[in-house]
């Protein structure tokens, strides 16, 4: 399903040679918001990459069969909907060993980059109990190639646990990480549900949501399971032995050196290819990245925000932001306070935001024009503004220390002599 982004009818097809080495960057970083697909490489590599896949909210909408214009709303509604994976008997892929990694068209991003790397790959791993999460891992892969080897960076979250369990146990991890998945698996993959909540049945239900049929996994032995759709999956297991990862260049566009005192080292035993594999190649620090690491933080900055302010509207994490820090949100104020309560529920939903502005329903929050003008001509700093000092906050964040200071804007207008505050508009506007 994946490679019918191919068929999109933006789509750039780039078929003159291209190097994997920053090539593929200054296609992706030309046409910001559209699909970009590689045809052929400097060197022998099997199948095409495709970049920028879901790189707007309007195609992503439409794969997911939800408006453009309310995507994170429509998230929010389906966030506790679950649906069943069917496991199914074979797929479409041929079996390679390790070696085969070295085929892959895998891109280094920019010039500070420790390696190759992979951006887009989700990984399946199952839990003690037995249920399947799934999770985004940037991988590095390392020298030399043809051994099938990557350093892969873990967060202290799902899967970080399932690794330090199972090494306290004494065994290694068995993991599949998939490559070229539809929106449902990228998007339900990069959202952090409960533990023993599966993501796979998230992405079911996404997936049954937008009419594309049910979730489709296959089950090897030894192997939790993996979509059937996936363009390109790498079964195999996270070692205990660890390597240095990165440099990497981040959301921030900032260079992050965290995973440099040693990440798990993943061993690829078989590498699993459809006919001419189409690799997903997420841009650090571009549109795709800002919007599938941060839409599923909108869902849950709206459903904090929800319980506390009855009148929330909308929630946008900006691009100037980088899709991460940043957040603007509208509410149909009906009371004073609200757009305090607003700004205290939004950090409270992503710890990582830095700064909030809150704004009535009668702004376009993915204008930032409109954004400013509410806080130029409803908004006074003595009044309106709120700082939190010494607070947990991001990593992403190269200002920030061991704690960060955070900032809220309330920028609606008083509920009294409101028309003062409102925009003339000509008749039919």
């Amino acid at each position: 399903m994946f490679r019918e982004i191919t068929d999109e009818k933006d789509a750039v097809v780039v078929k003159e040679r291209v190097s994997l080495k920053l090539g593929v960057t200054r296609y992706l970083r030309r046409y910001p918001k559209r699909p970009v697909v590689f045809t052929s490489f400097e060197g022998e590599y099997l199948g095409r990459i495709v970049g920028g896949a879901f790189s707007s909210r309007e195609r992503l909408a439409k794969w997911l069969n939800l408006p453009s214009d309310g995507v994170s709303r429509g998230l929010s509604e389906l966030l506790n909907r679950r649906g069943e994976a069917r496991v199914v008997e074979g797929s479409e892929h041929k079996i390679y060993g390790p070696d085969a990694v070295e085929r892959l068209p895998i891109p280094t991003y920019y010039p500070t980059d420790g390696g190759p790397y992979l951006t887009a790959s989700i990984v399946s791993a199952e839990a003690p109990e037995g249920w399947t999460n799934l999770s985004f891992h940037r991988m590095m892969l390392l020298a030399p190639y043809e051994e099938g080897r990557l350093v892969v960076r873990v967060v202290p979250r799902h899967l970080h646990r399932i690794y330090h369990e199972n090494l306290e146990a004494g065994e290694e991890t068995p993991i599949a990480v998939s490559v070229g998945v539809g929106p449902w698996l990228l998007v339900a993959a990069a959202t952090s549900l409960p533990w023993g909540d599966s993501e796979m049945g998230y992405a079911a239900a996404l997936k049954e949501a937008a009419g594309r049929g049910p979730l489709e996994v296959v089950k090897k032995a030894g192997y939790p399971p993996y979509p059937k759709e996936a363009e390109i999956v790498l079964l195999g297991k996270l070692l205990e032995e660890r390597a240095p990862e990165g440099p990497f260049v981040d959301i921030t566009s900032t260079i992050d050196l965290s995973g440099m005192e040693g990440q798990p080292v993943f061993q690829v035993e078989k590498v699993l290819l459809r006919e001419v594999p189409h690799f997903h190649a997420l841009l650090p620090a571009g549109s795709e990245h800002y919007l599938l690491m941060g839409l599923p933080r909108e869902v849950m900055i709206l459903k904090s925000v929800a319980s506390s302010v009855a009148g929330v509207k909308d929630v946008r994490l900006t691009e100037g932001g980088a899709g991460w820090l940043h957040a603007v949100i509208s509410i149909r104020k009906r009371k004073e306070g609200e757009g305090k309560n607003a700004i205290l529920a939004a950090f409270a939903g992503h710890p990582s935001l830095k700064h909030v502005v809150v704004v009535d329903e009668d702004i376009d929050i993915s204008k930032s024009e409109e954004v400013e003008w509410a806080i130029a001509t409803r908004m006074q700093a003595d009044r309106d503004l709120i700082i939190i000092k010494g607070a947990r906050g991001s990593t992403l964040d190269p200002s920030a220390g061991e704690t960060t200071a955070k900032m809220g804007l309330d920028a609606t207008a008083p509920l009294k002599d409101r028309e003062r505050f409102s925009r003339v508009k000509l008749e039919g506007e």
